[in-house]
């Protein structure tokens, strides 16, 4: 079905085309995986703005970004291999289409965004249109709420369309601050309307936005209209754009419209694995902290049934310590579901708290519950503790408050993209004084590492990845490095951070002595070759020249060691353990799923230059550059952090 005349439509076809979106969105994301909930719920809204505004010259900011297959089926792309490589990102991505102005993976953005927009608008004489769609829970985000303080300075036409599908009940703070008589309107009227015409609707009274510093907003436009009403939709969309003025829309929408399963339980439809078939999906998807074979975040346990992921064992973890301590707290920035909270939510309500989509004030206010006596575990993604930078320098580390950060999603996540990807917290606990940072193996050694924290009265951060490794049921020892191997302080040594990574390593344990990490992403010339083939050293001798040539789109680093190589797990990322480095004589190798720059090679390669001994520390790690999305497997081949097993030798 084509939607290049959409604007031409009658509103019987519309119906029509809505249907076959939503055919094509479900059909996408239960084959690659994806958010469907909150898309099928803005499915009319989309149609709406695109006929209302011209979405190449006017600017929409779509806030979260998450809710945008829509849009992007209507500017000419395909989810066809949505979240893969060459198919389109499951974000808005400025680099697919003009149509999209601003990365949107993170939550609360678009209102700044707009501010700063209008703002250069003012000061060009530009005459776009912008116009900001903020939904499923962004209003929730400080951001947001900074951005809205700033609206009686800026004062430019803009129109807001909120979004309101009932997550995190977003709209019940911008009820106390403008509404009339704590009342939005339901009938697609105007606040302060006490009667409607047939056909039109009319002014009411103004309505005021008491924002920061008592500053206020006088407004006559503000609407509340069915999302699922295409005409009715559009009929309120020109209305504001032809005002003038800067108009609030509150779009009332069911999330995960058209589909049964997902209108029923929304938050479990958030996000779903692929390789599913919508007919039958809802009796398969289950929440990730159950114990059964597929969750809708992937698989929960291995092949053979026996092996957790770690997010259901860090939720396991945590339910076990809040049954023996009750100190232990849990707080979370909206991450109940996709951190596998649930079921601690359920069983210890009362120490549960899930803050919305505000990072920094998670962090801030488990420092506050740390200082009076509280055990708080903060539980979120890599990404996402980004936002919350500060608060943990400022709150935590400065004042050694015995918070413990989960930090889910740690490395390569795959289908999520640049937004998404855990690339940097190593590199930035790494620079935090009093910090403390482990990366388990395995679940079992995750799930010791949360028990510890608990008689650990410092700030504490375990980073893991996500998805399912091989358990090593091996003891844990705090601050100690894992030998895997008997240990020769003349081999060549790879020391591994993380389980994911381990794993790979464990054939070069016994069988083979050459070691080839290819890697064919972005720049030919990011990084140079780390090291050559030798015939006489029985360790690895480091390059002077690249060994492939320049030209060439596919480098490499090649280690060729004439013995066994030393394989050390380094559970703990800061402190180093100088004791295990000290004994090393040969060269290293530190293979680790995040940014070189401040990771812990850098880390590794900071303690030797201070030290009366040469060893030469090599990375194998993140380039410098933001990771698309894609296959996660596929994405570490790239980046060269999977062995080629096709060069090993005996």
């Amino acid at each position: 079905m084509s939607y290049e005349n959409l604007k031409n439509m009658s509103y019987a076809e519309l119906e029509d085309i809505c249907k076959d979106i939503r055919q094509k969105i479900m059909s996408a994301v239960f084959r690659y995986g994806g958010h469907l909930s909150s898309n099928l719920g803005v499915v009319e809204l989309t149609v709406a703005l695109h006929r209302v505004y011209d979405v190449y010259k006017d600017r929409l900011i779509w806030d979260v970004g998450h809710q945008c297959y829509t849009h992007k089926l209507l500017t000419d792309r395909t989810l066809e291999g949505l979240r893969n490589e060459g198919g389109v990102s499951g974000f808005i991505r400025p680099h697919e289409s003009a149509a999209d102005v601003f990365v949107s993976g993170h939550s609360s953005t678009a209102l700044a965004l707009c501010n700063g927009l209008l703002r250069a608008k003012k000061l060009k004489g530009s005459k776009e249109s912008i116009v900001a769609v903020i939904g499923d829970g962004a209003m929730t985000g400080g951001l947001f709420w900074e951005a809205f303080n700033d609206l009686p300075a800026v004062g430019m036409p803009m129109v807001i369309v909120i979004n309101d599908n009932g997550s995190h009940s977003q709209c019940s703070m911008l009820n106390t601050q403008c509404s009339v008589n704590g009342q939005w309107p339901t009938d697609g009227g105007r606040c302060g309307d006490t009667h409607r015409a047939s056909g039109s609707l009319w002014y009411g009274a103004p309505v005021s936005f008491h924002t920061g510093d008592a500053a206020c907003i006088s407004l006559r436009e503000h609407f509340s209209v069915d999302g699922h009403n295409i005409e009715e939709l559009e009929r309120v969309l020109r209305m504001a754009k032809a005002s003038g003025k800067l108009t609030f829309i509150r779009v009332r929408t069911v999330k995960g419209k058209g589909y049964p399963p997902a209108e029923a339980e929304p938050d479990r439809f958030h996000a779903v694995a692929c390789s599913l078939n919508y007919s039958t999906a809802g009796a398969n998807i289950t929440h990730p902290n159950d114990k059964t074979t597929l969750s809708a975040y992937g698989r929960n346990l291995s092949a053979d049934g026996n092996n957790l992921t770690f997010t259901v064992a860090a939720a396991e973890a945590l339910c076990l310590a809040a049954e023996s301590d009750s100190r232990v707290a849990v707080v979370t920035p909206s991450m109940k579901t996709g951190a596998g909270l649930a079921g601690f939510a359920k069983r210890f309500p009362d120490r549960f708290f899930d803050v919305g989509i505000a990072e920094a004030y998670a962090v801030t206010m488990a420092a506050g519950m740390a200082k009076a006596g509280m055990k708080p575990f903060v539980v979120s993604y890599s990404s996402f503790f980004q936002r919350a930078f500060d608060s943990i320098i400022h709150d935590v580390c400065i004042g050694e408050l015995p918070v413990t950060l989960l930090i889910d999603r740690a490395g390569a996540v795959g289908g999520d993209g640049e937004t998404h990807q855990g690339a940097f917290d190593i590199a930035y606990l790494n620079m935090m004084p009093n910090m403390t940072a482990f990366t388990p193996k395995d679940t079992k050694e995750l799930m010791e590492m949360i028990r510890f924290s608990l008689t650990f009265n410092k700030p504490l951060a375990i980073r893991y990845p996500k998805g399912i490794v091989k358990e090593y049921n091996t003891p844990y020892v705090p601050f100690k490095w894992e030998y895997i191997n008997e240990f020769d302080k003349n081999r060549y040594t790879i020391i591994v951070a993380g389980g994911a990574m381990l794993e790979q390593c464990s054939i070069l344990n016994t069988q083979y002595s050459m070691v080839n990490f290819n890697y064919n992403i972005g720049s030919n010339e990011r990084r140079e070759q780390r090291a050559v083939r030798t015939e006489t050293d029985d360790r690895c001798s480091m390059p002077e020249k690249n060994l492939l040539n320049g030209g060439s789109a596919k480098r490499g680093c090649l280690f060729n060691i004439q013995s066994r190589i030393n394989i050390i797990h380094a559970n703990t990322i800061k402190p180093l353990d100088t004791e295990c480095l000290d004994k090393i004589e040969g060269g290293v190798v530190v293979l680790e799923e995040g940014c070189e720059c401040g990771g812990l090679a850098s880390a590794v390669r900071s303690y030797y230059s201070g030290k009366d001994k040469l060893v030469d520390v090599r990375s194998v790690s993140f380039p410098d550059e933001f990771i698309p999305h894609g296959e996660r497997e596929k994405l570490l081949t790239k980046m060269g952090m999977v062995i080629d097993t096709n060069s090993l030798r005996k």
